[in-house]
């Protein structure tokens, strides 16, 4: 997004005027910083934190907030005589909503809030460029659906592959809960014969600790 951004102002700099600009810039930097603070906030207090939901919606509120910046871009900013510009914004908008595929799809109102006022962007600057509007309307509201539902199913595929994930952490801790109990030796060497792992009765019987 701040490099989008800043490709946005630099093509739009001797067109738009420079305090609008300024202005749009600085509030989406604004709502990416408080994104990226809550982010940091988060991973630095995940292990006692309790309320999950409030972190959460404080998060797709301010990726919400990001998204509609980008469309107040359409409104404020992209001259409406000049189809470089409606196309350049289009690209912009293309490039943000694949993006997100990969960066929010985890939190589905966060991708919801992002990619609402992005798709309404790029569905907006196509209609105003094309001179059979109807048509065109019909083949983006068809995008938009096939986009949806790819990531409908790229969705389904990372939580499944996160759910595997967490399955083999709980195995692996049930392993090591049982290798710790044991009153056998147990002992993990690597290709190398190198031990890797000991638990406390082999720790006990060859005196390592």
């Amino acid at each position: 997004s701040v490099v989008a951004a800043l490709l946005l102002v630099y093509r739009l700099w001797e067109t738009a005027p420079t305090s609008t600009l300024l202005v749009w810039l600085a509030g989406l930097g604004f709502t990416l910083g408080v994104r990226t603070c809550l982010i940091f906030a988060y991973d630095r207090r995940r292990a006692q934190t309790q309320n999950i939901k409030a972190w959460q919606w404080s998060y797709v509120l301010a990726v919400t907030l990001t998204g509609w910046s980008w469309l107040s871009a359409d409104l404020f900013l992209t001259p409406l005589s000049s189809p470089q510009h409606r196309v350049f914004l289009i690209f912009i908008a293309a490039i943000l909503a694949s993006g997100s595929l990969t960066s929010l799809l985890a939190v589905r109102s966060a991708f919801l809030g992002f990619n609402t006022p992005l798709l309404t962007l790029l569905f907006l600057q196509v209609i105003a460029l094309s001179p059979k509007p109807l048509v065109t309307a019909t083949a983006v509201c068809v995008f938009i659906a096939a986009f949806l539902h790819m990531a409908k199913r790229l969705r389904i595929s990372l939580l499944e592959s996160l759910q595997i994930r967490f399955d083999n952490l709980d195995l692996l801790q049930n392993l090591q809960n049982i290798s710790d109990a044991a009153l056998d030796s147990i002992i993990t060497l690597d290709q190398t014969g190198a031990i890797t792992v000991m638990n406390p009765a082999a720790e006990q019987t060859f005196g390592y600790s």
